[in-house]
């Protein structure tokens, strides 16, 4: 889906196992922050919001060398989610308030506007979820959420042609609560993923491009959460990562996919106790497979994968504790996924990754008010 190379799809671990919604996921378990290119250099950038402003900061490395505000009517418009939504390589913004969502095109120096879309969203009753490409035709699809009149669905509205064109998909009364896009078979389609709840719990859903053709994936009840994706084996598919509870309690578990999207392997990784908690599944060591990134209490952690088996984790360090991994990006085009880190005071720190473990830290990006933007891909 996007034009630089990203971390892989990124989930939120859901409150039982101690992390809360990102305040941009809408009804369903929130995600941590994954990086977009809005220059289209090839180096990932950050999006930035606050009650009266969102920023785009373009990085280099470790440095912000420019950056473009956008207005949000006051407050009136969050930032919800940020995709190529027009084929030009650069990633765009939608943002959503008073029964509106609003795409701001971003201009190819990636720090201002050149065009703006409105599309109604039913007085709230659909919620921006996601963006994401489920056709495989370069441009992303806005995912919405169903809740209130629209409870029960799944909204994708595609673009492409400058006015919205709707597709829907059954939640089954919001038993199944969406979680993510990712590519489970390998065609350059996004599918979209959802958890089961109530009498659809202990089970995972994919529906293949967006359609109603579906996967799904037994969770073995309520001892495995599915948490994040990435592809482990190198094999063009997204792998699916769960944290353990209950008797899963300590580890991850690491399924690999088939170019059918069926599972062909397990292994499991031990976190200490959940007490390193899986952040990111990207491609540190550029080998080509996707590795495991962990925040812990006094350090970070990134255990190197080759498929389902975990070679010798690296202990990158966080300050003691007083910064938080909340993604990975590779912001100066060297191959190696670097860690977006953040302290108490919302300032930005980018760690530079040589694919040892070692990291080369940069000087703080202040803040300014603003909090870093969440996202699922």
């Amino acid at each position: 889906m996007r034009a630089m190379k990203l971390s892989g799809w990124l989930i939120g671990l859901v409150a039982t196992l101690g992390l809360g919604s990102a305040a941009m996921a809408g009804p369903g378990p929130g995600p941590t922050f994954v990086g977009f290119d809005f220059n289209a250099d090839g180096k990932g950038d950050i999006a930035r919001s606050s009650s009266g402003n969102i920023r785009v900061d373009i990085l280099d490395g470790t440095s912000s060398t420019a950056n473009g505000s956008f207005p949000t009517g006051g407050g009136v418009f969050i930032l919800r989610a940020a995709g190529n939504l027009d084929n030009d390589a650069n990633a765009d913004l939608v943002a959503q308030g008073g029964g509106t969502v609003r795409v701001t095109f971003v201009n190819a120096a990636g720090t201002g506007t050149k065009g703006t879309l409105f599309i109604p969203d039913g007085g709230g009753a659909w919620q921006v979820v996601d963006a994401a490409d489920v056709n495989g035709d370069g441009i992303d699809e806005i995912i919405f959420s169903g809740s209130g009149s629209a409870a029960g669905a799944v909204r994708i509205a595609n673009i492409a042609t400058g006015s919205p064109v709707y597709t829907f998909l059954s939640t089954a009364g919001g038993a199944w609560v969406y979680a993510f896009a990712i590519d489970v078979n390998g065609d350059n389609s996004k599918d979209l993923v959802f958890r089961g709840t109530g009498g659809a719990a202990g089970t995972s859903r994919a529906n293949l491009a967006g359609t109603a053709t579906a996967k799904f994936y037994a969770q073995g009840g309520t001892s495995w959460v599915l948490t994040r994706a990435g592809d482990v084996d190198g094999n063009g598919t997204d792998d699916l990562v769960d944290t353990g509870a209950g008797p899963g309690l300590g580890f991850n578990r690491v399924r690999t996919l088939n170019t059918s999207g069926d599972p062909t392997a397990s292994g499991f990784v031990p976190n200490g106790g959940n007490s390193f908690v899986l952040k990111s599944v990207a491609d540190f060591t550029n080998d080509g497979n996707a590795d495991l990134a962990y925040q812990g209490a006094a350090s970070l952690r990134v255990t190197p994968m080759t498929g389902t088996t975990a070679g010798t984790s690296v202990f990158p360090p966080n300050g003691g504790g007083a910064f938080t991994l909340q993604g990975t990006e590779d912001t100066n085009a060297d191959s190696f996924f670097d860690l977006v880190v953040t302290n108490g005071s919302n300032d930005v720190r980018i760690q530079l990754s040589n694919g040892t473990g070692s990291t080369t830290n940069g000087a703080l990006i202040p803040s300014g008010g603003l909090v870093l933007f969440d996202a699922p891909n």
